[in-house]
C-alpha cells in the first residue's frame, strides 16, 4: 500500500480543519498542524490560503466526476446512462461531503475565482448532455432538480424524510429515463 502524497495529507488535513472551523476561519497554521507538516511544507505545495481551497474544491470535483464514471461504467457505459448517473451521484450522502462543500461553497460565494474547477465541471457536462440520445433541455431540468436538492440538503434548509426523499431520487431516475428515451 503506497503511502499518501503530502499534498493528500495536506488537503485530508485542510478537510478536517474545514469541517471543524469552517472555511473562512481555517489558517495555514491549523492545516500544516494537523498535517504534520512545517508551514514552509504546506507553503510548498499551496503558496496560499486562496491555492489550498481552490485544491480542495477540484478535489470534491474530482470525487463527484469519479463517482459517476464508476456508476456509469457498472450501467455499462452507455451514452444515454449519463444523466441516470448524475441524478445517483449528486443525490449520494457520503461521509463528511456535505460538512466540506458547505463551507467550501461559502468561500467561493467570498471568492468567486475558487469555484473554477466547479464551472470547468459543468461546462463538460452539459457538453456531454449534448449526446443525440438525450433530450437537453429536458435533462437539463433533471440535472437541475437534482443539484437544487443535493445544495438544499448541504445546507441543511430542505426538510425531507427518508421516505420523501427516496420518492423524489426515484422519480428524477424516472425523469431521466422518460428523457432518454423521448430522443431514441
Amino acid at each position: 500500500m503506497s503511502r499518501p502524497s503530502s499534498k493528500d495529507t495536506i488537503l485530508d488535513a485542510a478537510e478536517s480543519v474545514v469541517r471543524e472551523s469552517g472555511a473562512v476561519h481555517m489558517t495555514l497554521d491549523a492545516v500544516a498542524e494537523r498535517a504534520g507538516v512545517s508551514k514552509g511544507g504546506l507553503l510548498y505545495n499551496f503558496p496560499t490560503k486562496e491555492s489550498l481551497l481552490e485544491a480542495m474544491i477540484a478535489r470534491q470535483v474530482g470525487r463527484c466526476e469519479a463517482n459517476r464514471a464508476e456508476a456509469e461504467e457498472k450501467a455499462g457505459g452507455d451514452p444515454t446512462v449519463k444523466l441516470r448517473s448524475y441524478v445517483d451521484t449528486a443525490l449520494q450522502l457520503e461521509g463528511g461531503m456535505r460538512e466540506t462543500c458547505a463551507p467550501l461553497l461559502a468561500a467561493g460565494a467570498n471568492n468567486p475565482k475558487l469555484l473554477d474547477p466547479v464551472r470547468e465541471h459543468y461546462r463538460k457536462l452539459i457538453a456531454e448532455l449534448q449526446d443525440p440520445a438525450i433530450n437537453f433541455d429536458d435533462a437539463m431540468v433533471v440535472m437541475l432538480a437534482s443539484d437544487g436538492l443535493w445544495l438544499l440538503e448541504m445546507l441543511q434548509i430542505f426538510p425531507l424524510d427518508d421516505a420523501q426523499r427516496a420518492r423524489l431520487h426515484a422519480k428524477l431516475l424516472a425523469l431521466s429515463d422518460q428523457t432518454v428515451q423521448k430522443r431514441k
